[in-house]
């Protein structure tokens, strides 16, 4: 077995732009083939044998490693943030609505200002609804942006420093009113970067009445 440790220690900056889940990966792959080079060992197969002896202490410390920084790059995706997000709650709301064939479906809208407080270009490409908790499937799930030079909305970047305009819609193929009414409602917002943005609404303002209300 071949284990180029150079190699693999020149891979990590990469593998930290690309987010904690390849660094996770790799430390996860790198301890599985340290586990199996000692069951190898075990069975007294003199590859095995040799392999175990020159290359399992290298494999444990770069899978040890690995997730030392698999765990740092998770922290600061989830404790890092780029933009300040401030809802709008008269220009927020939620419906409940009834689809052609006959399912319930619960939308949510959301406006908010958005302020870049980082150093780079910021851009909103996901977002989760963490409560209410729903397993539904997502009908739609959309952040937007204002573009500065105009009226239109999109996934527009937002230079550092610089604040906009910008929206969340929501639709989930579930009845959430009465959770929403009793419990608000956060969203996680994740910017091109993973870092986790979180956005609640305790008193989430319903509709006007709809279909199905």
């Amino acid at each position: 077995m071949n284990f180029d440790l150079a190699k693999t220690v020149a891979e990590i900056p990469r593998l930290w732009e690309r987010g904690r889940l390849p660094l996770w990966a790799v430390a996860i792959g790198t301890f599985v083939g340290f586990l199996v080079l000692v069951v190898g060992a075990l069975t007294g197969s003199p590859p095995f044998v040799q392999a175990n002896n020159t290359a399992s202490p290298w494999l444990l410390l770069t899978s040890i490693i690995l997730a030392a920084i698999a765990a740092i790059r998770e922290y600061q995706e989830r404790t890092v943030q780029t933009v300040r997000l401030v809802p709008n709650e008269t220009q927020s709301f939620c419906h409940r609505t009834v689809q052609p064939d006959g399912s319930v479906a619960t939308q949510i809208a959301i406006s908010m200002e958005v302020f870049n407080i980082s150093e780079k270009s910021i851009w909103l490409p996901d977002l989760k609804l963490l409560r209410p908790r729903s397993h539904a499937p997502i009908l739609t799930k959309m952040v937007t942006l204002q573009d500065r030079l105009s009226d239109l909305y999109g996934h527009c970047d937002l230079p550092p420093g610089m604040k906009t305009h910008g929206s969340v819609d929501l639709m989930i193929q579930e009845d959430l009113m009465d959770h929403i009414a009793r419990r608000g409602v956060t969203l996680c917002i994740e910017d091109q970067f993973g870092h986790k943005h979180k956005l609640r609404l305790a008193n989430l303002r319903k509709s006007g009445a709809g279909p199905g209300n």
